[in-house]
């Protein structure tokens, strides 16, 4: 199920994400810590109203919650609303006063009395602490279990993931009592792998088959942990998590309609191959959009990831762990992992850059490959390439894609760089000119300009690779980032009447190079 994670400060706020979402939604959490203190005593209404099981969660500042549980509202401000009562007489938020606007010191009494009180509203499930105090967690369960209410236990790690993950799953579930969950951040692949090995135990083994009988809830925070969100269904867990657009509740939420519509979340099975982008950073990549969208359109059972990493070699041997078909490879690693495969093609050999991974099967093992090229290429098709000069800025993997095609093509290149010895070496390889960024380095007239840095790529927008380049306006000019979709170089190109290309189309035409390799079809997009 996808769940969508309810924080905004009042009970209709939390009703319109619901409508805007609900299609995408299989069950909803209201974060009673985010709601106003006067939205507080609505809580029982709350079930009814959304029309969807609902998790009933109050969640502490040190476990991720919007405040340390003081009755002031979720945006800082002390509430003027802060006597709502409940069945006790009691104030719901401590009884702050409005006139002093002094938060009352947090409580696990308060926090239980406001749960209490949301219980009789009919929630599907509550989420209680495995560490809680047993004074305020055993009314709680008892209630709980009266009102037919199943009890999560959760416990949160911001630090990384602990050695007794396994352990502690079990241990909070009590037997099979309540329903385990755990958020814990990796801060590596081989975190990321610790989480996913911990579910496949759950799963798989008789002692995490007892224990996860109710189900289990086993997720990774931020860019690490990204992809258990998305193959959380694969992975065993009963739901995943999401926020409403621009109100993340936790690290690496995204919106319900990225997780459906962008990863196709509902189609993932254990059985779905799983392909990626390796990179540091990947979260930007457009990669996981393109990819999908392709899977889905020709019916194939798989889903492409952005995986975070400074391990490339992790991923490579637990590739039978998430059943790995293929992967991309970006920044900074494509010359690291030219030694994990198993075959190399020529244009790797050449290049000495690899973009594409293909797992041919543990007879086989992995062949890399480089589209690079040939999506260079795609843009430029038609045009009378062979005896023209181009000027090639940077020295780097890319540049190297870009430099092989053009000499390939019949150009005559130039290559330019910050670091001339670095464009001097990349030249020989090729047989081609090279050296330093100043105009005494550069052809007169080149006929194409091709830039191949990261400088101008967002966010870092005002960058420029070649400061006080004259343009013509008779070249034709090639800037490989595609985001922003004009970069500052290619802005002053275009004003200066240049014909202009940025890299979306190397973008698209490499990924349906890799398509190919990765799946055998060829893509619609």
């Amino acid at each position: 199920m996808i769940c969508l994670s309810c924080t905004g400060k009042t009970i209709e706020e939390n009703l319109e994400y619901i409508e805007r979402y609900r299609k995408y939604l299989g069950i909803v959490e209201i974060r009673a810590d985010f709601l106003r203190p006067s939205e507080l005593d609505r809580l029982p209404e709350f079930p009814g109203k959304a029309g969807l099981p609902v998790i009933l969660t109050y969640r502490k500042l040190e476990d991720g919650g919007s405040s340390s549980g003081s009755g002031a509202s979720s945006d800082g401000g002390a509430s003027s609303d802060s006597g709502a009562s409940i069945d006790s007489g009691a104030s719901i938020d401590g009884g702050a006063s409005s006139d002093s606007g002094a938060a009352v010191e947090f409580s696990e009494i308060r926090r239980s009395d406001i749960l209490m009180h949301g219980l009789c509203g009919g929630y599907r499930y509550i989420d209680i602490e495995d560490d809680a105090d047993e004074e305020y967690a055993l009314p709680l369960i008892a209630e709980a279990e009266k009102t037919g209410t199943a009890v999560i236990r959760s416990f949160h790690d911001f630090s990384g993931v602990p050695d007794c993950l396994f352990d502690r799953m079990i241990a909070a579930s009590d037997g099979g009592r309540f329903i385990p969950k755990a958020a814990v951040m990796p801060k590596s692949t081989a975190d990321l792998i610790s989480i996913i090995k911990t579910s496949r135990k759950l799963t798989d083994s008789v002692e995490g088959k007892a224990a996860a009988e109710q189900g289990f809830i086993l997720l990774g925070m931020g860019v690490y942990g990204f992809p258990t969100r998305v193959l959380a269904k694969a992975l065993g867990s009963m739901l995943t998590f999401c926020s409403p657009s621009g109100a993340q509740a936790a690290p690496g939420h995204v919106s319900p309609d990225q997780l459906a519509e962008v990863y196709g979340y509902s189609g993932i099975s254990r059985g779905s191959r799983v392909y990626g982008i390796l990179g540091h950073p990947v979260m930007h990549s457009q990669s996981p959009l393109i990819h999908n969208g392709g899977y889905r359109s020709l019916g194939i059972d798989a889903v492409y990831l952005p995986f975070e990493t400074t391990e490339p070699e992790l991923f490579i041997r637990n590739a039978e762990l998430l059943n790995l078909g293929g992967l991309s490879v970006t920044i900074p690693h494509k010359q690291r992992v030219i030694p994990l495969a198993d075959r190399v093609d020529e244009s790797v050999r050449t290049i000495g850059a690899c973009n594409t991974l293909v797992n041919c099967g543990r007879d086989e093992g992995w062949k890399a490959y480089n589209t690079d090229w040939i999506g260079f290429l795609a843009p430029l098709a038609g045009l009378p390439l062979s005896g023209k000069e181009a000027l090639v800025i940077g020295a780097g993997g890319a540049a190297r894609a870009v430099v092989y095609a053009l000499t390939k093509s019949g150009m005559k290149v130039t290559v330019i760089n910050r670091t001339a010895e670095k464009a001097e070496r990349l030249a020989a390889d090729f047989l081609c000119s090279g050296g330093g960024l100043s105009a005494a380095e550069r052809p007169d007239k080149p006929w194409l300009v091709v830039q191949t840095t990261s400088v101008g790529m967002s966010p870092d927008t005002a960058g420029d690779p070649l400061p006080g380049f004259d343009f013509s306006g008779t070249e034709v000019v090639y800037d490989l980032i595609y985001t922003p979709e004009k970069t500052t170089f290619l802005m002053q190109a275009e004003a200066a009447g240049c014909r202009i290309i940025n890299g979306h189309h190397m973008l698209t035409a490499q990924a349906a190079e890799q398509f190919l390799l990765f799946t055998g079809c060829k893509a619609s997009f």
